[in-house]
């Protein structure tokens, strides 16, 4: 991270999960964006892509499932050296601060074009937040939905086929379970 400092950066469009992320990162890498990047952007990816490939940007951070297509076309663009930056050191920085949602992922080397190794990163894990007081049996109704359909989200975006039991982890929550919740995954076997 502290290769950033001095560096064109975007760390997303305003409020999104994007700039939430790359906020809570640089707070625990302890750089300060205000003071140390030579300029900052509020972009999109695909934007911060564009202005990559036009030399006005140097870096932008994206928060999203292994394997993303704007990452990919950044990398094949004729002139590119793709440089993701290292950063799971940062993992118990982040969690200590804002909690278990966060873990250390791997990005595999060849995921990216140009990409020589592996990428150990700070990740974050997908939630689905409902009002408490929502009713049992719609809550229920939701999971069950989402669990059959669970085949059909993986064909659509490679990140659904990480839609396991194994990822229902109460401790990666961070906020308390819906009691139908707990009880849908409970009887399908998670160990929460």
């Amino acid at each position: 991270m502290s290769d950033l400092r001095g560096r064109r950066v975007s760390t997303g469009t305003p409020n999104s999960g994007n700039e939430n992320m790359a906020y809570r990162l640089l707070k625990v890498a302890a750089v300060d964006r205000t003071r140390e990047f030579g300029k900052q952007e509020f972009l999109t990816p695909e934007e911060g892509t564009r202005r990559i490939l036009v030399g006005e940007l140097d870096a932008y951070f994206f928060n999203s499932g292994i394997r993303t297509a704007t990452i990919i076309e950044l990398g094949n663009a004729p002139g590119v050296e793709l440089r993701l930056i290292d950063h799971a050191e940062l993992t118990p920085g982040i969690v200590a601060r804002y909690g278990p949602v966060y873990f250390p992922e791997i990005i595999p080397a060849g995921t990216y074009p140009g990409q020589k190794s592996d990428i150990n990163q700070v990740s974050v894990g997908n939630i689905l937040a409902i009002d408490a007081a929502m009713p049992a049996a719609t809550v229920t109704a939701v999971l069950d939905a989402m669990w059959a359909a669970r085949t059909m989200l993986g064909d659509t975006h490679k990140e659904g086929k990480t839609f396991t039991l194994a990822g229902q982890r109460s401790a990666s929550v961070g906020v308390p379970w819906h009691p139908a919740a707990e009880a849908f995954w409970t009887k399908k076997g998670a160990r929460l």
